[in-house]
């Protein structure tokens, strides 16, 4: 997913995969040097994860979890 599809997860409260385990990005921000950092949270059942921060290639590499 690109910068404007994760932005658009984080709005929605979609969930997203990278194949094996499914986050929710929780907030985002732009450091000094127009880098965007996500703050993801892996989603299970029972105790919560902690957020982690996350660079911009590895949002790229993961896509909205779909019904189907």
């Amino acid at each position: 997913m690109n910068y404007d599809e994760a932005v658009e997860a984080e709005e929605d409260g979609a969930l997203i995969t990278d194949g094996e385990y499914v986050y929710k990005i929780i907030s985002h921000r732009i450091l000094a040097a127009s880098v965007p950092v996500f703050t993801i949270q892996r989603q299970s059942l029972g105790i919560p994860f902690d957020g982690i921060e996350v660079d911009p290639i590895t949002v790229t590499n993961m896509w909205r979890v779909t019904d189907d």
